[in-house]
């Protein structure tokens, strides 16, 4: 059975133990595709809109990854750096709030993963995560925006950074609360 609720103008929805999120949640809205010049070339900034945003805690299975928004987990996860993966819909939680996740999916690049995690601490909104299952190595997300990178390109993610970091739907500067750790 699902149910739904109202809380300050937001729809959450939730249900049933095996219950799923509609895939047409989670597809989103191409608005633009721009090749850009870092990675000599092998590079790509997406502008996506999705059709709805609420929270939910039914697994969510993103049609499209790694998401740049979407319905996500009510419990957003820290920002900085994890060096484990984090359930997509928790991170995606963390870009409503402004958060720019910086996505890794390389092996044997520690000195590029290092750089990334820099950049990411160089902000408040940043995080920096493991995501194994990329097709390109590197991949800057935010609420709305996506840049891909068959390279790592620091001044290029440092930028997509700095352009996106808190333009999202809500604005809040905080580490979830105690009941979401």
């Amino acid at each position: 059975m699902w149910w739904l609720w109202a809380c300050a103008g937001r729809v959450a929805l939730q249900g049933e133990t095996g219950a799923t999120v509609p895939v047409d949640d989670t597809t989103p809205e191409v608005l633009s595709t721009t090749a850009c010049d870092a990675c000599g070339g092998d590079c790509l900034l997406e502008e996506l809109s999705y059709a709805v945003s609420y929270h939910t805690v039914v697994p969510i299975d993103y049609a499209d990854t790694p998401p740049a928004g979407g319905p996500h987990h009510p419990c957003w996860t820290t920002f900085g750096v994890h060096t484990d993966a984090v359930e997509d819909e928790h991170w995606v939680h963390n870009l409503e709030h402004g958060g720019v996740a910086l996505l890794h999916g390389c092996s044997g690049c520690d000195a590029d993963v290092a750089s990334l995690e820099g950049v990411a601490t160089s902000s408040p909104f940043g995080l920096a995560l493991p995501y194994p299952d990329m097709e390109q190595p590197f991949t800057a997300v935010s609420w709305g925006w996506r840049l891909t990178l068959g390279c790592w390109d620091e001044e290029a993610v440092a930028t997509f950074l700095a352009e996106h970091e808190n333009r999202a739907p809500e604005s809040v500067l905080a580490d979830p609360g105690a009941n979401c750790m």
